[in-house]
């Protein structure tokens, strides 16, 4: 029983170790990330959103997406981030969900806009998203949880429709790191 005890230990050390490791390694400079080019990641933000598009209604409407906007310039221009560098799409979707894409594209659902009970609330959440793309964590989740060669067939366009479904589920999911 002892010998059975040692090993589930040792085990259990050797996975949560790895585990801790791997969590904490920093991918995107391990492997030269920052020189996956801008047309790159241009290629993988369309992709993504392309993917995103098909599965839910895109709204263009003046007055839903100037309000956004103006809340989006507000927020860079406090910050010293260029706002023309964002782009803003809103979706028919009940999920109380934003998400940031590749490209500085941030998606944002019907439903969160329901759900804000004051635009400081919604501008709340446009500043975190805004943040994940200034400190590129888009790029460092998709490359940890995709890999540099995936994220290079996408971009080449070598990839089907399924895949761009996936990443964007899992750029969208609660799983994000929060």
């Amino acid at each position: 029983m002892a010998k059975a005890l040692t090993h589930f230990g040792v085990l259990a050390v050797i996975f949560f170790g790895t585990w801790f490791t791997l969590a904490n390694v920093d991918f995107v400079g391990l492997f030269h990330i920052e020189q996956f080019t801008k047309e790159n990641e241009r290629k993988l933000g369309e992709f993504v959103l392309d993917a995103v598009r098909k599965g839910n209604d895109e709204i263009d409407s003046e007055v839903v997406t100037s309000c956004l906007d103006s809340m989006k310039n507000r927020l860079c221009h406090a910050n010293g981030i260029a706002d023309s560098s964002i782009t803003i799409h809103v979706f028919v979707k009940d999920d109380v969900n934003a998400f940031a894409l590749p490209d500085r594209h941030l998606v944002v659902n019907t439903g969160l806009i329901r759900y804000c009970k004051s635009p400081e609330e919604l501008s709340g959440v446009l500043a975190h998203e805004i943040a994940h793309m200034e400190h590129r964590h888009v790029m460092k989740k998709l490359v940890k949880e995709v890999g540099v060669v995936m994220l290079t067939t996408i971009a080449g366009g070598e990839s089907s429709g399924e895949i761009g479904r996936q990443v964007a589920g899992m750029l969208s999911s609660s799983a994000f790191d929060r």
